[in-house]
């Protein structure tokens, strides 16, 4: 169960900070505190591995997100 909102907290939060603040209680500080620091760490190694190669169809991906808003006007 704490996995679950754990993966909803940081799929949900524009920042590591923001991560922390939800998540606050879930698991015990100290753990808590580690995760976000090893997700800090790597967050850059992400980016350049993970989201710079696939940009592009991420977009493409992220486009019914966008428009689902405005289509239900």
């Amino acid at each position: 169960m704490s996995v679950d909102l754990l993966e909803k907290n940081l799929a949900t939060s524009q920042t590591i900070q923001e991560f922390k603040n939800k998540s606050l209680g879930i698991i015990p500080n100290e753990d808590l505190i580690a995760f976000s620091e090893t997700i800090e760490k790597f967050q850059s190694i992400y980016h350049e591995l993970v989201v710079q190669p696939n940009i592009s169809t991420l977009e493409v991906d992220m486009l019914p997100i966008f428009l689902f808003p405005q289509l239900k006007r």
